[in-house]
Formats: C-alpha cells, sequence, structure tokens
C-alpha cells in the first residue's frame, strides 16, 4: 500500500485531525485517508451541478425563447 507523508501542517489542523480521529474510532491515520477519499468523491458531485445547471437553462429557455445579446442594449445605453 502506498504512503503519504504531511508535512508542516499547522498545530490546529493536527489537533483536529485528532480529535475527529478520536470522535470517530480511529487512528490518525485513518482518519486522514477516511478525509482524503471523500473529498476526492467531490468531483463527481460538482459535475452533478453542471449537470443541473444545464437543465435549468434549458427549462428557462424553453420557457422564455432564445434570449438575445445584451450588448446593443448595453452600448445604447451607455451613449445616452
Amino acid at each position: 500500500m502506498p504512503t503519504l507523508y504531511i508535512r508542516d501542517i499547522s498545530a490546529s489542523t493536527y489537533r483536529k485531525l485528532k480529535l475527529r480521529a478520536r470522535r470517530h474510532r480511529r487512528a490518525l491515520t485513518q482518519e486522514a485517508a477516511t478525509i482524503l477519499e471523500k473529498a476526492l468523491e467531490e468531483p463527481e458531485k460538482e459535475t452533478d451541478i453542471w449537470a443541473e445547471m444545464d437543465a435549468i437553462k434549458e427549462s428557462i429557455y424553453t420557457r422564455l425563447g432564445s434570449l438575445g445579446d445584451s450588448a446593443p442594449l448595453i452600448r445604447e445605453d451607455r451613449e445616452r
């Protein structure tokens, strides 16, 4: 199994990790590995968020139609 060393973490971070490991009844290294594994799963959730945003955008376009380019309106407003 590969080994990972983390250097120069703050004392408060170490203390929080140690408390969290104790609360979950794990060794310090097991807790750190669990946190890393969960953190690395996040990008998959991020992809789901973008898919949701695309779906919302499509529903807006379906209801309101295509929204035109706002540049001419902004230009007109600036020329006033």
